[in-house]
């Protein structure tokens, strides 16, 4: 194409400028207008597939929470409450890479009088701690264990699959090839055959996302399983 528009310069650029431009818009036109016209000797489909993922890995968050008049005095127990969930935590087997616990809030703590006015009665200071379990088995005992040394909270609660890239480029493959088998019966009722591909574009992208898990209850908690998902645009030649 810029051949043909450099040999259209050499032939035009004496004439008129107004001329000139029209000329060159003119080509420029007709190129993309041809770039564009769909090739009746290809074949347009989608794929999408789907791997089954058992999650293997919880990350959750838990409250220590103190209300009292003096903030030394509600600091202080939040305090000892955090060095014995510490303790306990780390004796489940988690890495210390595993937990964090420096974020901690104060604030004024209001109640409602009969008059329902806010009334301050002192101070709330809380401490959150994200941990990390990637053993199951721990979840229902460290819950336990938590909620009996003064962890007033439990939220956040969310699975993750470790490998979850290396099963996307897996379902992102099977996409691929329900694409080539799609377009295949569909070359087939054309009477004629699939060739090579023209063009693949991946729809989305790897996307990370992390489940709610499911709620506690007396029962033992399971990770169930996710799907994780791929699409594609697949565009093959006809023969």
């Amino acid at each position: 194409m810029y051949t043909r528009l450099f040999q259209v310069w050499k032939d035009t650029k004496h004439l008129n400028p107004i001329i000139w431009l029209g000329a060159m818009s003119l080509v420029l036109f007709s190129q993309f207008s041809v770039a564009e016209e769909p090739s009746s000797n290809a074949i347009y489909v989608s794929g999408r597939a789907a791997v089954a993922a058992v999650p293997d890995k919880l990350s959750m968050n838990l409250y220590i929470e103190e209300q009292n008049l003096s903030v030394a005095k509600a600091k202080q127990i939040v305090d000892a409450k955090t060095d014995r969930l510490l303790q306990s935590i780390f004796q489940f087997g988690i890495d210390q890479e595993n937990v964090q616990s420096y974020q901690i809030e104060i604030h004024p703590y209001y109640e409602n009088t009969p008059q329902n006015l806010n009334k301050q009665n002192g101070f709330m200071v809380s401490r959150t701690f994200k941990i990390t379990l990637e053993n199951w088995d721990n979840f229902d005992a460290l819950i336990d264990k938590a909620l009996g040394l003064g962890v007033t909270r439990v939220g956040q609660i969310r699975t993750e699959v470790s490998d979850s890239y290396s099963l996307y480029l897996l379902a992102l493959e099977k996409a691929v090839e329900q694409a080539r088998a799609k377009a295949r019966i569909l070359a087939k009722q054309a009477d004629r055959k699939l060739g090579k591909i023209i063009e693949i574009r991946e729809q989305g992208g790897y996307q990370f996302v992390a489940h709610e898990a499911m709620s506690l209850s007396a029962k033992r908690s399971q990770p169930g399983s996710q799907d994780i998902e791929a699409s594609v645009s697949v565009s093959f030649e006809l023969k």
